[in-house]
């Protein structure tokens, strides 16, 4: 045998054997039960059931369809930007009702308020008022939905563009 001490008997041999395999066994359950002890409150750290909100629907502007039909739609719940999305064009395919076909159509993910990876702190809880804002067109939704956990169609209609405001300072004559 390579490697041993040649005084070694062979009874010596086959003990050393034996230890250094029990040792080494003994090592590898160590190794184990330390990763699954690991493990084990990691796996518990993993996220729930997604608790944001996803309205989605039809989008138009005095009755049309909106201009440029590609555009974001940003929502916001107590005055903070809580989602973003995208307008486009319903086409014809499954699960997209015949009405909706050649509409501007929109999805939003709404994040719900908390310190996880998909959550946001101050943003939506149970029953807080959602608002719809339209950058590309300076527009508000006229519909204000409530925020809850889970999807639903909210068709919506656009307020009249945001008006531009200039001031003039004015000095005082004190």
């Amino acid at each position: 045998m390579k490697g041993t001490d040649p005084h070694m008997t062979r009874t010596t041999r086959r003990m050393s054997d034996f230890v250094t395999s029990r040792v080494t066994l003994a090592a590898l359950g160590g190794t184990l039960l330390l990763a699954t002890t690991v493990a084990g409150p990691a796996s518990a750290q993993a996220p729930g059931p997604p608790d944001f909100y996803w309205p989605y629907g039809i989008v138009q502007a005095d009755g049309a369809n909106v201009s440029p039909a590609i555009q974001p739609v940003q929502a916001f719940v107590n005055g903070v930007l809580c989602g973003q999305g995208e307008t486009l064009i319903a086409t014809a395919g499954e699960n997209v009702p015949d009405t909706d076909v050649g509409k501007t159509v929109y999805k939003i993910d709404i994040l719900a308020d908390g310190t996880r990876v998909d959550q946001r702190p101050g943003c939506g809880t149970e029953g807080d008022e959602v608002t719809f804002y339209f950058p590309a067109m300076r527009r508000f939704a006229t519909q204000n939905p409530t925020f809850h956990q889970g999807g639903e169609r909210q068709d919506l209609a656009l307020a009249g563009p945001l008006q531009y405001r200039a001031i003039t300072p004015l000095t005082a004559r004190d």
